[in-house]
């Protein structure tokens, strides 16, 4: 149901109570059962045609009238009734001075031809087609037949607003279905009932009216109703009796016998005719004593299962309800009791209409219906409750990732070939092993050079030494320091070609066994090395979580890669810097092994589960959610 205000159900503008009738049979599953249960008849016998277009004849307005007031933004409003194949009939139209308009005949008729609810979206009207509106079209159905469609023009709407629109309407149309067949409203005497009762602005006018007309149509003695309030009847009016005095023993006696029939939940005669029996009398018979009346007749008014009141008819001796009088009796009670309960629906407050609420849910939960539902229900409540009771282990769980506690990076020390590649990514080294190395020809050429150079230099240094030349022999000796110094350059970048382990551990990453005699340019990577045994965990623990984290929490980490091994785990720090990744935020958790073994590897990924504390059960199935709806709902500005 939208929640834009657009469909009321005799809502105000702030939400009060619902008043409406089309809401009152919203709420009974009797409406709905009304539907599944209709009778499978292919015509409507003379009697009940000539009774539905009574009804409509006499009360299409003033329905109409109704549902239009009940649904916000209804512009216009007409009831149709077929009067060939290709034509409608209008009965009613609302408001009623409002010109004809040829826009709902016409859904009308398409509705009657298609035999289903139509929604037409925004449609022109009104001067030079200027304005925009939506038609609504619902057929209304009495014993599987449609009688007439409904058709209201209303402010522009979505798919599902007109959808509720359309169910409204044809609950309303449940209701004139239900006064023809149990209140008599198809008969003349029935409708002119209808009318009058329905005029009446408040409840006890209403009760009083009631009572006066019984007395009077079926010449009894004296009439009385009284209403179901809390366990017992509370008289509410007297035939030609505006007041009474409700502490008499009369009064007592009358209320008496009215909850006598309540209880019973059916219909009691006293004396007690043939075709009744079996039913307790005995606080009839007081009041037939006390008010020296032979005959008592008292029937529980009962709206959808739900008891309402009892009226009590009371004829002198010589005068008794035959079976014929007490049928009519019980079909004009069965119309009463539906205006009755629309009355006094109108006149509580949201609060009493929530508590009476409230009753029929708790009296139909623990009454003898619906029995495995209920045992259903029970046992779910049941689990829901030891779920509140019972403490577990709350673990924060997360992926994971094994890392080394440090890494070694070797590059190219400068721009070369690579000529050997002995070891990759994954295999085990020791500290000084070659792993890889470049092409060092230039350099050796290099050195060469300059170790001629220096057997040179030193050839003429022992020439000039021959001639004690001192000169000479200071200029040599400076040339042969330089020389030497270009040849310990040249030696070193010969070493640097050989690219060897800096300590014991693991290749993370590097292959460079398929692309021998391939350039690489100074600082270019091309190896990564970890320590063995000396491993931290990271766990990327989401923002939602993050809060339950502080270092020394303690939790175990499963591999997928060992699946059947579980590594106990301590949270050494919380790097407080949120890393964005796919639609979601996670902090860096580093935690460290308890027990390292060589089974492990870097880069291995697994699942960690960091144990917080203990909390209920049900929180730790729900919170995740409840959390999220509050964030949403704050967000939202609620």
């Amino acid at each position: 149901m939208p929640n834009d205000g657009s469909v009321r159900l005799h809502l105000d503008q702030q939400g009060c109570e619902p008043t409406g009738l089309v809401a009152k049979i919203k709420k009974s599953k009797a409406a709905d059962n009304n539907i599944k249960d209709r009778k499978q008849t292919d015509h409507l016998t003379g009697y009940e045609s000539d009774a539905v277009t009574h009804l409509l004849s006499e009360m299409g307005l003033q329905w109409l009238d109704w549902q239009c007031q009940m649904v916000a933004g209804i512009i216009r409003g007409g009831l149709f009734r077929p009067d060939n194949s290709t034509h409608v009939e209008t009965l009613a139209k609302w408001p009623a001075s409002e010109a004809y308009d040829p826009l709902l005949s016409n859904i009308a008729a398409e509705a009657f031809k298609q035999k289903t609810s139509i929604c037409s979206s925004r449609q022109h009207y009104g001067p030079q087609q200027q304005r925009v509106c939506d038609l609504v079209a619902a057929p209304l159905i009495i014993d599987n037949q449609i009688v007439a469609v409904v058709v209201v023009m209303l402010s522009t709407r979505s798919k599902p607003q007109q959808h509720a629109v359309i169910q409204l309407l044809q609950w309303g149309g449940m209701w004139l279905e239900t006064l023809l067949h149990k209140g008599g409203a198809g008969t003349k005497s029935g409708t002119v009932l209808l009318r009058r009762l329905m005029d009446q602005e408040q409840s006890n006018t209403l009760l009083q009216l009631c009572v006066d007309l019984l007395e009077t149509e079926f010449r009894c003695e004296r009439v009385a109703i009284g209403l179901h309030h809390g366990m017992s009847i509370e008289l509410k009016a007297l035939s030609q009796s505006a007041e009474f005095d409700r502490r008499s023993k009369a009064i007592r006696c009358l209320e008496n016998a009215m909850a006598e029939a309540a209880d019973q939940l059916s219909p009691v005669l006293f004396p007690q005719a043939d075709d009744v029996t079996g039913l307790i009398n005995r606080a009839h018979q007081e009041l037939a004593v006390e008010q020296k009346r032979a005959v008592i007749y008292s029937i529980p008014l009962q709206v959808k299962g739900r008891l309402l009141g009892v009226i009590t008819l009371e004829r002198s001796l010589g005068k008794g309800f035959n079976k014929a009088e007490r049928l009519q009796i019980e079909s004009r009670l069965a119309l009463i009791a539906q205006v009755l309960e629309l009355k006094l629906s109108e006149e509580r407050s949201f609060w009493q209409n929530t508590g009476r609420l409230f009753r029929e849910f708790v009296s139909s939960l623990l009454g003898g219906r619906k029995l495995g539902a209920k045992l259903t229900a029970l046992l779910l409540f049941v689990t829901l409750f030891g779920l509140t009771q019972i403490q577990g282990n709350y673990r924060i769980t997360a992926p994971a990732t094994i890392e080394g506690e440090v890494r070694q990076v070797l590059v190219a020390p400068f721009d070369g070939f690579i000529e050997t590649a002995d070891l990759r990514a994954g295999d085990l080294v020791k500290k000084g092993q070659l792993i890889a190395s470049l092409d060092d020809r230039e350099l050796q050429l290099e050195r060469r050079k300059w170790l001629s150079e220096r057997n040179k230099i030193e050839k003429e240094y022992q020439n000039a030494l021959g001639r004690h030349e001192r000169t000479a022999l200071s200029v040599l000796k400076a040339q042969l320091a330089q020389v030497d110094s270009e040849l310990k350059i040249a030696d070193e970048a010969i070493g640097r070609t050989q690219l060897r382990a800096p300590f014991d551990g693991i290749l993370v990453s590097g292959d460079l066994s398929q692309e021998l005699g391939a350039p690489v340019e100074s600082g270019q990577l091309m190896f990564e090395v970890a320590p063995l045994q000396r491993y931290r965990v990271v766990v990327e623990v989401d923002e939602h979580d993050v809060a339950e984290l502080h270092p020394g929490r303690s939790g175990q980490l499963v591999f997928t890669a060992l699946p059947q091994s579980q590594f106990d785990i301590s949270v050494a720090e919380l790097i407080p810097v949120a890393v964005s990744h796919e639609m979601s935020n996670y902090f860096r958790v580093e935690a460290f092994l308890e027990r390292p073994t060589k089974l492990l590897r870097p880069g291995m990924n697994g699942v960690a589960k960091i144990e917080v504390g203990e909390r209920s059960l049900f929180w730790i199935a729900t919170h995740k959610l409840t959390d999220r709806v509050g964030l949403w709902l704050w967000s939202m500005g609620w």
